[in-house]
């Protein structure tokens, strides 16, 4: 099977597929830890296979591959980012997988490994330029990406950063502020 849902229903979904006794391919990023589950896919002699998206997914096949072929890892620093071709204001975004899921890009805090340490940062924190020939400035900004990674790799530091067009991450942090990407209800003028 493979699990495509947003993460907000990941986790249940997950746990629903495996109780079936189903092997199951999971793209879903959800915040709960999918290592909760391994008792429970080891009983039903299931296969799990999580965290199997661009990235976290093929970021993580990459790095645990190239990381079987190296005496050590010292350093993994992954840049990610879904950009459109053709930028269109007022985001010059493209949500490439669930839109719920792209506003926890910018709300769920962000977990690195520095020196060997979990670190937990704000998300949109650590804001960098980096140029990239035909495509121009981008920025790059601390996500929360590592997921699997930051438990099955020893490697002292790893971090992941997401690529936006320049302007984004205050666009974001904007509406982060204001509440909008709340949960909570907001009350405007009464």
């Amino acid at each position: 099977m493979l699990s495509a849902v947003p993460g907000f229903m990941g986790f249940q979904t997950l746990k629903t597929i495996i109780t079936a006794g189903k092997n199951v391919v999971d793209i879903a990023f959800f915040s709960e830890n999918p290592f909760d589950l391994d008792a429970l896919a080891r009983k039903k002699g299931v296969t799990a296979i999580v965290d199997c998206g661009v990235a976290p997914g093929m970021s993580s096949v990459l790095i645990g591959h190239v990381d079987q072929l190296l005496d050590s890892t010292e350093n993994i620093l992954i840049y990610v980012g879904g950009l459109p071709e053709v930028r269109q204001w007022p985001y010059d975004y493209k949500a490439v997988f669930s839109p719920i899921d792209v506003i926890e890009e910018y709300t769920r805090p962000a977990r690195y490994v520095e020196n060997g340490h979990l670190v937990v940062r704000e998300a949109l924190s650590d804001a960098e330029l980096m140029d990239f020939p035909g495509i121009g400035t981008l920025e790059v900004f601390n996500s929360d990406g590592l997921r699997t990674l930051a438990d099955t790799i020893d490697a002292p530091n790893m971090k992941e950063k997401t690529l936006r067009y320049q302007g984004h991450i205050e666009k974001m942090a904007v509406l982060r502020a204001t509440g909008l990407f709340s949960e909570e209800p907001i009350e405007i003028n009464g």
